[in-house]
């Protein structure tokens, strides 16, 4: 089966929205299997998939939407215009947790030092910790 159509928020086309074939919580399936809606019109083509397939829509800013192909219709085409909504979550927390202002050696072997950077090593967001590497 293939699906057509376009990807759109309540007044305009979303160009380079993701569209993908997913679980039915909006997970990505591995391998990936998806596409990106036209830069200029908005419109996509997802190809090969089946009835019991899940699709998902997503976009920066939007809530993501994710439908069951076999709710979307029948047949070798189905046409489909996926409409998102704009995601209005706020940033709840950002909290600076360390912070390294100069090199930290980490490794030295055979007359080779090797530092550790200068900046940012850890932040909290919205109650996660992410840490750079």
């Amino acid at each position: 089966m293939t699906l057509i159509g376009k990807i759109k928020d309540k007044n305009e086309t979303l160009p380079g929205a993701n569209i993908y074939v997913s679980d039915a919580q909006g997970k990505p399936l591995s391998p990936l299997r998806g596409d990106s809606s036209d830069v200029v019109t908005g419109y996509y083509i997802l190809e090969n998939v089946q009835p019991t397939d899940y699709v998902t829509v997503s976009f920066v800013g939007y809530k993501k939407n994710t439908k069951k192909v076999s709710d979307l219709g029948s047949g070798e085409v189905i046409q489909h215009d996926f409409t998102l909504t704009p995601d209005t979550a706020e940033l709840q927390e950002f909290q600076v947790i360390e912070y390294q202002d100069k090199p930290t050696p980490i490794k030295k072997e055979n007359n080779i030092a090797i530092y550790a950077g200068i900046g940012l090593l850890a932040v909290i967001v919205g109650g996660i910790t992410y840490k750079a590497l």
